[in-house]
């Protein structure tokens, strides 16, 4: 196909790698197309429940959840929505959760997004990077992708 349309297709699970062959006249337009994301969608094994509350400071500190109220007709209600408790299994810090917010015993919808936020884990590892050297930092790189290979050449 070519890239100005979505397409849809079935997979068996597995790995998989994705490539796009570009043409073009002006190369400068092509050196753009490196940074080009691709969006790859596909429904999760079951729902994630996401926790709403009625102020941002309930949402921030983990306060009273939202257990629902009356609107008139054309007014307005601001919701707070936490990411979800649980993580979608293969989800990586930036990847984007996209669902809905049912309302009202689910007779409406309301699109809602939401990116996976960087693990705890994560935020230690980039502060212990930090307060270590480059070349101790090449060291570990250099000792963890040798550590890679070898099980990979085991299995």
């Amino acid at each position: 196909g070519d890239a100005l349309h979505g397409y849809d297709a079935s997979v068996p699970k597995g790995k998989y790698t994705l490539k796009l062959f570009l043409r073009h006249d002006t190369r400068a337009l092509l050196d753009k197309m490196k940074a080009l994301e691709i969006t790859v969608d596909f429904a999760l094994a079951k729902e994630l429940a996401a926790p709403v509350y009625a102020t941002l400071g309930a949402a921030l500190t983990g306060g009273a959840k939202f257990t629902g109220g009356l609107s008139l007709k054309g007014a307005r209600t601001v919701l707070h929505v936490a990411p979800p408790t649980d993580k979608a299994p293969g989800a990586k810090h930036g990847d984007m959760l996209v669902g809905v917010l049912q309302l009202h015993e689910h007779k409406q919808e309301v699109p809602l997004l939401c990116r996976v936020p960087q693990a705890e884990a994560d935020e230690e590892e980039a502060k212990d990077k930090e307060d270590k050297s480059d070349d101790l930092l090449m060291e570990e790189a250099l000792r963890d992708a040798q550590v890679k290979r070898l099980k990979e050449m085991r299995d």
